[in-house]
């Protein structure tokens, strides 16, 4: 999620894919060095999400 692409992680090039998500608990997310600008865009894409599914 964090960090650059590397062949010694292939797992990071999921970080180019426009359709990856990412499921993690808050114990493994509070070692994010981003964590609230994660939670922001998380908010932001369910109100987005939510105002889509009225039309």
């Amino acid at each position: 999620m964090e960090g650059a692409l590397t062949a010694a992680c292939p797992a990071s090039a999921l970080q180019l894919h426009k359709n990856a998500v990412l499921v993690i608990d808050e114990a493994a997310a509070s070692k994010l060095s981003d964590r609230d600008f994660y939670k922001h865009i998380e908010v932001e894409n369910q109100k987005l999400l939510a105002r889509l599914a009225k039309f």
